[in-house]
């Protein structure tokens, strides 16, 4: 008898271990849903602001690999954040991440000159 009202006991509470299971992976997916409807409707904006800042990346690494621009980083001491840049490297900068590297390089150069 003792074992059977152990095992009910065990039985009633995987139960209710079950339940409060059930409604975490119940909110979880509302939430992963919720998630990809607003990946969905973010997505065209991202593309836009992703190709935007790839232009802009292009235009700019233009210009960092000029000689115009070697002479005013030289000038301005070579700021540490134009150090590591790998500018020759076609692929090495895009989208927001290189917009972000090339545009502390700039930043630097521009505050370092007077």
């Amino acid at each position: 008898m003792d074992r059977y009202a152990a095992l009910d006991r065990q039985r009633v509470e995987l139960a209710g271990r079950q339940q409060a299971l059930n409604q975490r992976i119940d909110r979880h997916n509302a939430d992963r849903l919720a998630w990809q409807a607003g990946k969905r409707e973010s997505s065209p904006r991202i593309d836009r602001n992703e190709s935007d800042a790839n232009r802009w990346v292009g235009s700019a690494r233009g210009f960092m690999l000029s000689e115009a621009f070697t002479a005013l980083s030289t000038q301005a001491g070579a700021p540490a954040p134009c150090t590591g840049l790998r500018l020759s490297e076609g692929t090495a900068y895009h989208g927001t991440q290189g917009l972000k590297s090339l545009h502390a390089c700039l930043h630097a150069v521009r505050t370092a000159l007077p």
